[in-house]
């Protein structure tokens, strides 16, 4: 009892602190945008037509994560209907919206399958959450080496290594992790799990590449909303988004997808690129609302929807 207790506790405290950092990020996202000036920036009409193709972007957004889920499912042979797929796919994305980092999608997936399969297709979605951060990091350090430059006074070599050490050691983990695996931990049950890449042949590229184009189009979708306020869409929005979506990813979460934490981020990185605080916010929240929080909500109808109204 006195076990629980303390996990209660310590669970509590932990929420509490994540209220109150989160509550101080909204106050210096609030002194950061109290400058009236900051909003006189913003005139209307904005070019509606980026707007329009932000929006039409979004289901080809979340095809290409479910074409990586269904590669998953495909590699593990777990035969799923229509029903089955869009049901644990959509849970996916209301547990996903609510844990750090996107990372706890396998836990709504994992509802809809045996108990037996769900260790291998909690191991491979997180593998393929990986390469999505693999994606990030390799983006984000690329543009840094073309830029030359971070949102903070630092020594930028050291910040160059430290980019190349995070790219390297995460492209070897996702490409070779397996077989370190096998060698540190050969009696851990979860490493069996990763056998499936050995009778998989191209799975590891597959998840790759989709994760790889699936960067590419919310890199495009950001890129339209900033150009929608009135930021030129040219190369070096192109290499600051990259930047802005490695800080990102690097960022604890707190709350619905980064909420808060996004638009901070994307502040202090956009505004040391001498773009306004004002259109930066907006685009965030505005992709936020479109890629994140819109889809959850369909997601959550999807999930509720009776079998037969799926099939």
């Amino acid at each position: 009892m006195r076990y629980l207790k303390a996990i209660k506790n310590n669970g509590t405290l932990l929420f509490a602190m994540r209220v109150v950092c989160f509550l101080v990020l909204v106050y210096l996202l609030y002194v950061r945008l109290e400058n009236e000036r900051e909003w006189d920036i913003i005139r209307l009409p904005l070019h509606f037509w980026p707007l329009c193709l932000f929006f039409v972007l979004i289901p080809l957004n979340w095809g290409l994560e479910a074409w990586k889920y269904q590669r998953v499912l495909n590699a593990l042979k777990l035969p799923a209907s229509r029903n089955v797929f869009w049901k644990s796919f959509s849970s996916g994305i209301v547990s996903g919206m609510l844990t750090p980092n996107m990372l706890g999608n396998f836990i709504g997936r994992n509802l809809y399958f045996q108990r037996k399969n769900r260790p291998s297709l909690t191991v491979l979605t997180l593998w393929s959450n990986h390469a999505q951060f693999v994606c990030s990091v390799l983006f984000g350090s690329f543009s840094f080496m073309l830029l030359w430059k971070v949102p903070f006074h630092g020594n930028l070599m050291f910040v160059f290594l430290s980019f190349l050490v995070l790219a390297i050691l995460s492209g070897l983990f996702y490409f070779f992790g397996e077989h370190l695996a096998y060698v540190f931990f050969p009696k851990r049950r979860w490493v069996s799990h990763l056998r499936v890449f050995d009778h998989s042949s191209g799975l590891r590229l597959q998840l790759f590449m989709l994760s790889l184009l699936r960067h590419m189009v919310f890199t495009v979708q950001f890129m339209l909303v900033m150009y929608a306020f009135g930021i030129d869409f040219n190369l070096t929005l192109l290499f600051w988004t990259w930047q802005t979506y490695l800080w990102v990813t690097l960022a604890p979460s707190l709350f619905l997808g980064k909420l808060v934490v996004r638009e901070s981020v994307n502040v202090w990185v956009l505004t040391a690129a001498g773009m306004p605080a004002a259109i930066v916010v907006l685009a965030s929240l505005l992709t936020w609302l479109g890629n994140l929080f819109i889809p959850t909500l369909i997601a959550i109808l999807m999930a509720s929807k009776p079998r037969n109204n799926l099939e």
